[in-house]
């Protein structure tokens, strides 16, 4: 795989159309970004769905209507449009629990996206051998990368 890697100085520079980091507030990175997006990734992160009222539920029942559910989870990478605020046209917030699926969620969103450029800033929990391994084979184009190690 070839990839860019750059520095924490270099890493807000313009170059790539979806930028990817992971959901820990505990990192600088993320508290800067959020602070540019006037903390908009907190509030994305913070909303829940919406449920059915109980007596929506059981009128569906009763009538043998199948209920709505929405695949959108907690878990899910969440994606905002950053084109005013950062050098980028969306920023994917992807959750970092388990290490070893953040790369295959990222490529999985990636090409869903019909892989635009990116630009990954790595969770301090993933190397950059460890991401390219997780990757697999494929080899994206405009990947450009900066680890947390920085």
């Amino acid at each position: 795989m070839s990839l860019q890697k750059l520095n924490m100085a270099q890493s807000f520079g313009a170059g790539s159309d979806l930028w990817v980091i992971s959901d820990d507030p505990a990192t600088p990175l993320f508290r800067r970004m959020d602070w540019y997006l006037n903390f908009q990734i907190t509030r994305a992160l913070q909303h829940k769905s919406q449920t059915l009222s109980p007596q929506l539920q059981t009128v569906l029942n009763e009538n043998s209507i199948p209920t709505p559910t929405s695949s959108a989870t907690h878990e899910s990478p969440t994606l905002i449009q950053v084109g005013r605020q950062l050098p980028a046209q969306f920023l994917m917030i992807v959750p970092a629990r388990n290490s070893s699926d953040w790369a295959a969620t990222v490529q999985q969103r990636w090409v869903s996206l019909h892989n635009p450029s990116m630009r990954l800033f790595l969770p301090p929990s993933i190397s950059i051998a460890q991401f390219q391994k997780d990757w697999g084979p494929s080899e994206p184009r405009g990947l450009s990368i900066v680890t947390a190690a920085q």
